[in-house]
């Protein structure tokens, strides 16, 4: 058995909707200690990690452990229209093949979303050794991914022990993002060596987009050529993307 509760809907929506940027069918492991997910996008260059310990909910029961595959998509469309100031309460019937979903506000709404078949094992956690570390606003994470995605389809990332630089450039023009270790918008730069890698724009921009929301502060972390992980520390569990590099000669 399963369920759950949790005191604020939209917050929830936003985390599956930062989900929902990789992967459509996704298969989260409940146990009694915690709300989890990894999983890779179709074309395995991109995966999510996702992880809410059972005291980041309102209530939450899970008497034994369990696999739960759902339809993100389909779960954001049921939510659409959740408001902030409404709970949310989820049970698994796996009776019927259903998670209800059951929304508290001015009045109450009962949705049920299919369960699907739960398929593949969950990839493992990447084991990688970072060289640059960069602590910083979300907001202004998102404004320098969007700008280059006006001019380019990959962005470099160039990182210093005295700043980090996005750049991105394409047939209509450039465009560089400069933020030194005393900006404002950065919290750390800690860098054992100089780094530079290249990264595909769709997937970024998506990523930190739909992040925004919910956590003001990002950790970029990346070596030469190798693949980033981009960590949104949540007031209460995890939400990381990792994100394959773009190899490209000099």
């Amino acid at each position: 058995m399963f369920r759950a509760k949790i005191a604020d809907a939209k917050y929830w929506r936003g985390l599956m909707n930062a989900i929902s940027t990789l992967v459509d069918e996704a298969t989260f492991n409940i146990t009694e200690d915690k709300f989890s997910l990894r999983a890779m996008d179709s074309s395995h260059i991109a995966m999510v990690d996702f992880e809410m310990p059972s005291a980041a909910f309102e209530e939450f029961v899970c008497d034994t452990p369990v696999k739960m595959t759902v339809n993100v998509n389909e779960m954001l469309k049921l939510m659409r229209n959740v408001k902030s100031d409404e709970v949310l309460e989820m049970e698994l019937r796996e009776d019927v093949g259903k998670l209800v979903l059951r929304l508290r506000g001015r009045y109450v709404r009962n949705f049920s979303l299919a369960l699907l078949d739960t398929a593949g094992e969950e990839p493992p956690t990447p084991k990688i050794s970072f060289k640059a570390h960069v602590q910083m606003a979300t907001d202004a994470l998102k404004q320098a991914i969007t700008d280059a995605a006006r001019v380019a389809e990959n962005v470099r990332f160039e990182a210093t022990k005295d700043q980090f630089v996005v750049k991105a450039s394409g047939d209509i023009g450039s465009v560089e993002a400069v933020f030194s270790a005393d900006s404002d918008a950065i919290r750390e730069i800690s860098v054992e060596e100089d780094s530079k890698a290249t990264f595909n724009l769709d997937y970024l921009e998506e990523m930190v987009k739909a992040a925004t929301g919910i956590s003001d502060e990002a950790i970029v972390e990346f070596s030469t050529n190798m693949p980033l992980r981009l960590d949104f520390p949540l007031t209460t569990g995890a939400l990381r993307f990792y994100l394959a590099p773009r190899i490209e000669s000099e």
